[in-house]
């Protein structure tokens, strides 16, 4: 029996990527547009001493500057979490809800802070530069293990020893029935690598809102489907 024959498929995006005709978020223009900018943490763990934005806010071009006293006042929720699982006795997992914007403390380098709305992106960037921000840096942990040890530092008080949930799949008994039987027996830890499926313009997004319809069109490279749903 013959073997079958290899095929590649064709892109149908090269043309217009190699030929500088493709279209990116940045591309996009449509009259009164506003361009945003996020100002986010420098440290990985820290106290937010002060925040004034005022300086923000008098920039040229700056429509509108959020902070986290912001959002609570406008009744927004915290970002959703999509996904959620049980522990192996049924518990539920203790999820941790991450703010829109970060209030207090900070918990990992480029956390956002601010949101600073202007007619320009550069506008907006310029005056980001504005902000005036103190940070009280506290102690930080890297690995799981220095995470999860005895006295590490706790980033929730509703998760102790930093964890959401131990998880289990599979047959428990079958399993150590197994290894009670086996002959040789290896031990292995499997460190599992931190990855995000993120698009070539990560966390772009292009919205107008049509007052006639009352309808908001959102548009963004994210492949986020299951949170977009939920907001």
């Amino acid at each position: 029996m013959n073997a079958p024959t290899a095929q590649v498929l064709l892109r149908k995006e090269d043309q217009r990527l190699i030929t500088g005709t493709g279209q990116f978020s940045a591309d996009a223009q449509a009259a009164g547009m506003c361009h945003g900018h996020v100002i986010r943490s420098p440290h990985a763990h820290a106290r937010i001493t002060h925040l004034d934005v005022s300086a923000v806010r008098a920039a040229p071009g700056v429509r509108q500057v959020l902070t986290a006293q912001d959002v609570q006042a406008a009744g927004f929720a915290d970002l959703p979490n999509a996904v959620q699982v049980k522990n192996a006795q049924g518990q539920a997992q203790v999820v941790c809800a991450m703010p829109v914007l970060a209030h207090d403390r900070v918990l990992f380098v480029g956390q956002p802070l601010v949101w600073v709305v202007a007619d320009t992106a550069l506008q907006a960037q310029d005056a980001a530069e504005l902000a005036d921000i103190g940070y009280e840096t506290l102690d930080v942990v890297v690995t799981f293990a220095d995470a999860t040890a005895p006295g590490a530092v706790q980033l929730h008080p509703q998760a102790p020893g930093n964890t959401s949930v131990k998880f289990e799949a599979g047959d428990r008994a079958a399993v150590d029935a197994a290894f009670a039987k086996a002959h040789f027996v290896s031990d292995i830890a499997v460190e599992s690598q931190r990855l995000v499926g993120a698009p070539m313009e990560p966390r772009a997004v292009w919205a107008w809102h049509d007052e006639a319809q009352g309808l908001t069109h959102v548009h963004t490279p994210s492949q986020g489907v299951g949170a977009w749903q939920l907001i």
